[in-house]
């Protein structure tokens, strides 16, 4: 078990370094770059970066899904780490063997996006790296402040219509999803809300005998004007993750599923304008 358990660490770290070669990565910069402006210099140490090479990495797409790979090949190790250990093997061996391979992998990360030590961790936070993570695994966009704060009116109320379109579809159609079951609530209830300057779509299932908890989305616009919905808590994001891969491509077309990449939302407060 003990052979079997490192074999398959090995596995994994060969796998990450195939995905991510040290053939295409850049030499990491001096700590002598310069910064453009004393503006760009006072944002970058304000989430803790010195070095203008690290800051330019914070919203690099091909950076961060590196980021996602090397993180996920990180996690998978140590639940592998965890096994042997559990499996009789010498935890201290494992550990340490474990460990090496970790290190091993953050060296070949920073090599290959230009990073030093344990900056990653302060662009991943800054940068809602984690969010993007979530996003690439579900197969949904990320967007980001401005799209939010690009929501006219008439975008929200375009979003409000086409998510109340998706739920009364659900309905008319074998659901993926349980919630959607027009014995138990046949009808649909949407509204919109501005909170905090962002617009929010709340929607529900009524019937003579109740409705259903409401499942809130935090409404976004790209520059070309598409529009995007972000299900902001548990009960939505569930719901969206069951029912989102069969919507019919006349839906999708009209409105975008995505992660929002930005400070932590007041989920409650904005929960409480549906009541």
């Amino acid at each position: 078990m003990f052979n079997h358990s490192f074999n398959f660490i090995a596995a994994i770290t060969a796998a990450l370094m195939t995905i991510t070669p040290d053939t295409v990565s850049a030499q990491p910069a001096t700590e002598t770059d310069a910064f453009p402006d004393a503006a760009t210099e006072q944002a970058a140490a304000s989430i803790g970066i010195r070095r203008y090479a690290a800051y330019q990495r914070l919203s690099d797409i091909d950076t961060i899904r590196a980021y996602c790979q090397f993180n996920q090949t990180v996690v998978t190790l140590e639940q592998a780490k965890f096994d042997a250990i559990d499996a009789g093997g010498d935890e201290a061996q494992i550990t340490a063997n474990v460990t090496r391979q970790q290190e091993d992998l953050l060296a070949a990360f920073n090599r290959q996006n230009g990073l030093i030590d344990q900056e990653y961790v302060a662009l991943s936070v800054a940068g809602y790296w984690p969010t993007y993570c979530s996003a690439f695994e579900r197969g949904w966009g990320v967007f980001g402040v401005h799209s939010v704060g690009r929501v006219e009116r008439s975008s929200a109320r375009a979003a409000e219509d086409v998510i109340e379109t998706i739920f009364i579809n659900e309905l008319q159609r074998p659901s993926a999803a349980a919630f959607f079951n027009p014995s138990q609530r046949s009808a649909v209830e949407c509204q919109r809300e501005r909170y905090d300057d962002k617009w929010y779509v709340g929607c529900r299932l009524i019937s003579m005998a109740g409705a259903s908890g409401w499942r809130v989305f935090l409404i976004a616009e790209s520059g070309d004007e598409r529009l995007f919905f972000n299900p902001i808590n548990g009960p939505s994001i569930g719901l969206m993750s069951e029912v989102w891969p069969s919507i019919p491509a006349t839906l999708r077309s009209q409105i975008n599923i995505a992660n929002y990449a930005g400070a932590r939302l007041p989920i409650s407060d904005v929960l409480a304008e549906f009541d």
